[in-house]
């Protein structure tokens, strides 16, 4: 049976669940996925399952969703990763330049919402697609990514929207069609943008 002091180590357990969540809503929501709302200060009574003697543990019956898209976004992260990508290190040795004048480069491009470039481990690795035979940013590519940044995409989701089948492009995928048809892939990024800002 439960004690008063389990009760309250479940309510305070559940107000770090519920703040976590709420640090993690902006990243989620840029995922597409949309997190439980949890009241800031716990659960109540309601929303508690029982604790068991034999778990010890507390489960929050959506948790269970939330762990789900933990792994659907490591997932489609991993897979992003195995399109291609480049790290920092690479794109200095491929230019004959020093790894900090490459990031310099790398992160002015990304202000300038010009390029994409994702934190793995601690380093930053780029999209291969988005970089010529001589690691210089495909010009073709700008246009696309600055319009998805208008749309609040972060690096992950642009990325995820050129690599991989898109609903706007009738399941075609970006990076295959932006030598061929570079319109038609700029102004499927240019419905999405106008979708996430109306």
């Amino acid at each position: 049976m439960a004690t008063a002091s389990d009760r309250e180590d479940v309510e305070t357990a559940g107000r770090h669940i519920a703040q976590s969540l709420a640090d993690l809503a902006p990243w989620l929501r840029g995922w597409g996925f949309v997190p439980l709302q949890l009241p800031a200060d716990g659960f109540d009574d309601a929303e508690r399952e029982t604790l068991t003697a034999d778990e010890g543990i507390y489960r929050c019956p959506d948790m269970e969703s939330h762990i789900l898209n933990a792994h659907r976004v490591r997932e489609s992260r991993q897979a992003l990763l195995d399109t291609g990508s480049l790290s920092t290190r690479d794109i200095a040795r491929g230019r004959g330049c020093s790894l900090n004048t490459v990031q310099r480069q790398i992160q002015r491009s990304r202000r300038r919402n010009e390029l994409v470039a994702v934190a793995v481990s601690g380093a930053l690795r780029v999209p291969a697609v988005l970089l010529d035979d001589a690691f210089d940013v495909r010009t073709v590519w700008r246009p696309v990514i600055a319009v998805l940044r208008e749309a609040r995409l972060n690096d992950w989701a642009v990325w995820r929207w050129i690599a991989r089948p898109n609903a706007g492009l009738s399941g075609r995928i970006a990076a295959d069609l932006i030598e061929t048809d570079a319109e038609h892939v700029y102004g499927a990024a240019r419905r999405r943008m106008i979708q996430a800002t109306s």
